[in-house]
């Protein structure tokens, strides 16, 4: 994406698409923009600076 905005849009438009309430993940050093993000995002799991591959995302957060 060319700025944080477009790559914002971008994602939210995914999660409309075909995971609204799931998850999502971020990596960056611009504390606010991750905040604000995670303030976006309609998603129940919030993960940031984590690599996270496809497929293994209940491996990256709390487990009970």
């Amino acid at each position: 994406m060319e700025n944080f905005p477009a790559a914002r849009d971008g994602c939210e438009a995914i999660l409309h698409f075909g995971g609204l309430g799931h998850a999502f993940w971020i990596c960056g050093k611009d504390e606010a923009r991750v905040r604000e993000y995670a303030g976006l995002m309609p998603a129940f799991r919030i993960v940031a600076n984590v690599p996270v591959p496809h497929g293994v995302m209940k491996d990256a957060v709390a487990k009970e």
